[in-house]
């Protein structure tokens, strides 16, 4: 069995103080920005520049101390893959110019219900949950 490493960011901002959450659409469900590992790269580093590359953001704040790894098998050419998917949390100011890259379909900033609603697989609705909470705890909300 083959296993791939990915990495990513829960992306969120505040506006009228709430979080909103990045989601960028793939052809079959909304998701949060990640992608491969490259060969010299940490997760962290791999998890920038992913962001940067599907959506243009380069400036955010990193929130120290979330790191929430998820893992899932799919099917591949008849082959069996695990994924193993990092994300880390990431703040951008509100009105963050947003440039898709052609990997995605869209892209919206919706609210946590919102957000819980759009994605489709658990294990990322539980990171959503974990972020919420940790969001929730800095802003006091």
């Amino acid at each position: 069995m083959k296993t791939e490493v990915s990495c990513g960011f829960i992306t969120f901002t505040i506006k009228n103080g709430q979080p909103f959450y990045l989601i960028l659409k793939h052809p079959t469900h909304w998701s949060f920005p990640k992608g491969h590992v490259e060969e010299g790269e940490n997760l962290l580093q791999a998890a920038t520049r992913e962001l940067r590359e599907e959506t243009g953001i380069e400036k955010f704040r990193l929130i120290d101390g979330f790191n929430e790894k998820i893992s899932y098998y799919f099917t591949r050419s008849g082959e069996t893959v695990c994924k193993e998917v990092t994300y880390f949390l990431a703040e951008v100011p509100p009105n963050t110019y947003i440039k898709l890259s052609g990997e995605h379909k869209a892209y919206k900033w919706s609210s946590y219900r919102e957000t819980l609603k759009a994605l489709y697989f658990d294990n990322i609705k539980e990171v959503l949950r974990k972020a919420h909470r940790v969001i929730t705890k800095i802003y006091g909300l």
